[in-house]
This record gives structure tokens, C-alpha cells and sequence, in this order.
């Protein structure tokens, strides 16, 4: 791995180069694009809008995001920024910005596999009709996009690479595993879920990332080792910000479903989502 990384580093390096002075535009959509901005940002507001669509966001950020962090902690691989610091032989010297000293490891990009899924499954539910007609109609849409959204993720992606957070190829990766997860919510028939199913999801998320994380610890490895790695890495110590620890990120993603679930059973839910409805919101 090591001459991916380096090839990898060097790009990086060529990308702030040849983008300087752009910092602050890769910065702010670094921070627009966060995985928490989906679950704290967005879900509120598209659930209060229109609630089918706000719970396939919430699962679709909380799931991929879940899935994320699982395999960061199986693949293990390096970040840019601390990589080219343990590396000097390299001889190359990389800028950095507040969003670059994540503390996760860097394999896959959550920044884009969230992305990907969650708007994979937005665009999904805002153009599926069964009418053949209807469709003929809206194809004209579907050339603005999904265009549109591969050039954002695109943009996200470089944005990743431009502060040093990850390398070319985790960008891919999370490119491939966030849109087949997305397309892979879509067989999920959300609407029709009980507590049950919320609760089996957050199981699931509890039990997973309880065996991962112990099993490495049983194996030698440190799960924290990414961390230590940040922290002696980051330029400046205030740059570095808990809520990238993939702990955290998973104590959200088992809380979410589970929250959502419980509200959701309450018995005057149902009269309170039809509230909107008739104030011509739904």
C-alpha cells in the first residue's frame, strides 16, 4: 500500500498547488457535506416537511454511516496528512485546515458514502412513479440529475483530497459503497415499519461495532491507534475535534433509528405527522 499512498500523497499535494487560494471553498464543502449534517440538519427539516422522506434520510445517513465506520476499522489505512508527517522521505509537506484532522482512519470516505447514499435514496423517492407516461415525461429530469449529482460528490471528493483528509482511492471507494448502499435502501419498504424494525437496526449497529471494536482489541490492535496518529500529526492541536471519532459517530447512528422508532410508535404519532398534511405541507 505504501506506493498507493505515496502516489496518492503526491496528487494531493499537486491539487493544492494547482488550487491555491481555494481553501476556504474546499473547507466549506467539507463542512456542508459532514455525515452529522444529515442527521442533525437535514433529517429535521425533511421530516417536518415531508415525513416519509425524512425517515429514509435519517436511516439512509444512519446505516451508510454505520457502514462506514465498520469498514475504516477493518481496512485501517492512513490519512494524507499524518502519512506524509511519518514519511519525510517523501519530501512532501502538505497544507492543512480545520477539517483536516479527522480522527478515524481513512478508508473509506464517509464524507462521500454518506452523500452518495443519502441523496442517492432522496432522488430515488422524488422521481420514482409507476406511471410509464409520467415518466416519459420526467426523463428530461433524470439528465439533470444524476449529472448533477456525481459532479457534487465529484466536488466533495476533491474537497477531501484538497485538505488532506484522504487519499484518491478512498474517495472511490466510498463513491461505490455509498451509492450501492443507497440503491440497496431503496428494497427497504420504510413506511411500513414498527419499533421492531428500528430496534433490530440499532441492534444490529450495537452488536457490529461491539465485536469489531473488541475483536481488534483481542487481536493486538489498537483502535484508538488512529487518533494518537491525528493528534501527533495535526499542525494545530484545536483543529482536532472528538466528533470524528468513529465512537462517537456510532453512538449517534445506534441512538437515531432507535429514537426515531419509539416517536414513531407513540400512540398519537399518526394524528400529530397528519397535522401538516392538512395545513398542506404533506
Amino acid at each position: 500500500m505504501d506506493s498507493v499512498y505515496s502516489s496518492g500523497a503526491r496528487l494531493t499535494k499537486q491539487l493544492q498547488d494547482h488550487c491555491e487560494g481555494y481553501d476556504r471553498f474546499f473547507s466549506w464543502v467539507s463542512y456542508i457535506a459532514d455525515p452529522p449534517r444529515f442527521a442533525v440538519g437535514i433529517y429535521p427539516i425533511a421530516f417536518s416537511l415531508h415525513h416519509p422522506l425524512g425517515i429514509r434520510i435519517l436511516l439512509a445517513a444512519s446505516c451508510s454511516e454505520f457502514i462506514n465506520v465498520t469498514v475504516k476499522w477493518i481496512l485501517n489505512e492512513h490519512r494524507p496528512f499524518w502519512y506524509v508527517k511519518a514519511h519525510k522521505e517523501l519530501g512532501v509537506q502538505l497544507a492543512q485546515t480545520p477539517q483536516t484532522c479527522e480522527t478515524g482512519p481513512g478508508s473509506p470516505s464517509g464524507h462521500v458514502m454518506v452523500s452518495a447514499a443519502v441523496l442517492f435514496s432522496v432522488i430515488w423517492y422524488a422521481t420514482r412513479d409507476k406511471d410509464v407516461r409520467v415518466m416519459r415525461r420526467r426523463r428530461w429530469i433524470w439528465y439533470i440529475i444524476w449529472p448533477t449529482y456525481f459532479l457534487y460528490l465529484g466536488v466533495v471528493g476533491a474537497s477531501r483530497v484538497y485538505i488532506g483528509a484522504h487519499f484518491p482511492h478512498q474517495i472511490v471507494l466510498g463513491l461505490l459503497v455509498g451509492f450501492a448502499n443507497g440503491y440497496l435502501m431503496t428494497f427497504l419498504d420504510v413506511d411500513a415499519w414498527k419499533m421492531g424494525q428500528y430496534a433490530v437496526v440499532s441492534g444490529v449497529i450495537t452488536i457490529t461495532c461491539a465485536s469489531i471494536y473488541f475483536g481488534l482489541m483481542a487481536l493486538g490492535i489498537d483502535p484508538h491507534e488512529s487518533a494518537k496518529l491525528a493528534l501527533g500529526a495535526c499542525d494545530d492541536p484545536t483543529y482536532v475535534n472528538v466528533n470524528t471519532n468513529p465512537l462517537y459517530g456510532m453512538m449517534r447512528n445506534l441512538a437515531c433509528p432507535l429514537g426515531l422508532g419509539y416517536a414513531l410508535s407513540r400512540p398519537n404519532a399518526a394524528k400529530i405527522l397528519e397535522a401538516p398534511a392538512g395545513a398542506g405541507l404533506g
